[in-house]
C-alpha cells in the first residue's frame, strides 16, 4: 500500500513539475513578446536623444542580496529553490551591478543627466560603451512628468573583433 501511494506521489510531482516548467515558458515567452513590443513603441513615438559616449560614466554598484530573502513574484525560482527556502538563513551572494549616468549637454554645458542600473560587471560594460560613438536616449513627457529610456541593447550583442579591426 505504501509503495503505491509513494508511487503515485511521485508521478504526481513530476506532472506537476513538468506542468509548471510548460507554463513557466510560456508566460516568459509572452512576457519577452510584449517587452520587445513596448521598446518598439518607445523608439518609434519617444524623443530620440543621442549622446556621445565620452559624456557617459560608469560607476561600479556591486551589492551582496541574501538569495533566500523574501521571493519576489518576478524573481526566477525553481520549484525546489521555493521548498528548501529557510527564513532563519542566509545565502549572500555578490551581485555585480554597474551605475550608467549619461550627461546631456549644449554648448558645452550639462542640461540633463540620465542614469540607470544595470546587473552587468563594470569592465565589460565600460568596453562594450567604449567602442559605440554614441547612445540613445529617448524621452517622452507626459501630463507634466519626463520619462526617459536608455537603449541598452547592445549589451546583449556578442563582442565580433571582425567589426573593429
Amino acid at each position: 500500500m505504501s509503495i503505491i501511494f509513494s508511487v503515485v506521489l511521485l508521478v504526481s510531482l513530476y506532472i506537476i513539475f513538468r506542468i509548471n516548467k510548460y507554463y513557466s515558458k510560456q508566460s516568459e515567452k509572452k512576457f519577452n513578446q510584449r517587452h520587445q513590443e513596448i521598446i518598439q513603441n518607445i523608439k518609434t513615438n519617444w524623443n530620440r536623444i543621442s549622446i556621445k559616449t565620452s559624456d557617459c560614466q560608469i560607476i561600479k554598484y556591486d551589492t551582496i542580496i541574501d538569495k533566500n530573502k523574501k521571493i519576489d513574484v518576478f524573481e526566477k525560482r525553481t520549484f525546489l529553490e521555493v521548498l528548501n527556502k529557510n527564513p532563519h538563513r542566509q545565502i549572500l551572494i555578490n551581485e555585480k551591478r554597474s551605475k550608467l549616468i549619461c550627461n546631456q549637454k549644449e554648448n558645452g554645458e550639462i542640461i540633463r543627466n540620465f542614469e540607470k542600473i544595470v546587473l552587468i560587471d563594470t569592465t565589460v560594460f565600460e568596453f562594450k560603451l567604449r567602442i559605440r560613438d554614441f547612445i540613445d536616449v529617448y524621452e517622452q513627457k507626459e501630463n507634466g512628468e519626463e520619462y526617459y529610456y536608455i537603449d541598452l541593447e547592445f549589451l546583449d550583442e556578442p563582442f565580433d573583433s571582425k567589426n573593429y579591426s
